[in-house]
Protein backbone atom coordinates (compact mmCIF):
# COMPACT_ATOMS: atom_id res chain seq x y z
CA UNK A 1 0.00 0.00 0.00
CA UNK A 2 2.87 2.14 0.99
CA UNK A 3 4.73 2.04 -1.95
CA UNK A 4 1.48 2.37 -4.28
CA UNK A 5 1.34 5.60 -2.81
CA UNK A 6 4.87 6.80 -3.31
CA UNK A 7 4.55 5.51 -6.76
CA UNK A 8 1.77 7.69 -7.41
CA UNK A 9 3.40 10.79 -5.62
CA UNK A 10 6.00 10.01 -8.09
CA UNK A 11 3.57 10.64 -11.18
CA UNK A 12 2.11 13.26 -9.60
CA UNK A 13 4.46 15.29 -9.12
CA UNK A 14 6.54 14.10 -12.48
CA UNK A 15 2.92 14.77 -14.67
CA UNK A 16 2.94 18.56 -12.67
CA UNK A 17 6.84 19.24 -13.50
CA UNK A 18 5.46 18.72 -17.37
CA UNK A 19 2.61 20.85 -17.33
CA UNK A 20 4.62 23.90 -15.53
CA UNK A 21 7.45 22.98 -18.82
CA UNK A 22 4.78 23.19 -21.27
CA UNK A 23 3.47 26.35 -20.21
CA UNK A 24 7.33 27.88 -19.82
CA UNK A 25 7.95 26.23 -22.97
CA UNK A 26 4.43 27.78 -24.57
CA UNK A 27 5.28 31.27 -23.14
CA UNK A 28 9.09 31.62 -24.21
CA UNK A 29 8.11 30.55 -27.69
CA UNK A 30 5.50 33.50 -27.84
CA UNK A 31 7.92 36.15 -26.14
CA UNK A 32 10.49 35.08 -29.00
CA UNK A 33 7.92 35.13 -31.86
CA UNK A 34 6.77 38.65 -30.55
CA UNK A 35 10.58 40.19 -30.21
CA UNK A 36 10.96 38.35 -33.72
CA UNK A 37 8.10 40.40 -35.16
CA UNK A 38 9.12 43.59 -32.97
CA UNK A 39 12.47 43.66 -34.54
CA UNK A 40 11.11 43.32 -38.15
CA UNK A 41 9.33 46.46 -37.99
Amino acid sequence: MYKQQGLSLLIFSWYKNLCLFGVWTTKTINGLKESLILTRY
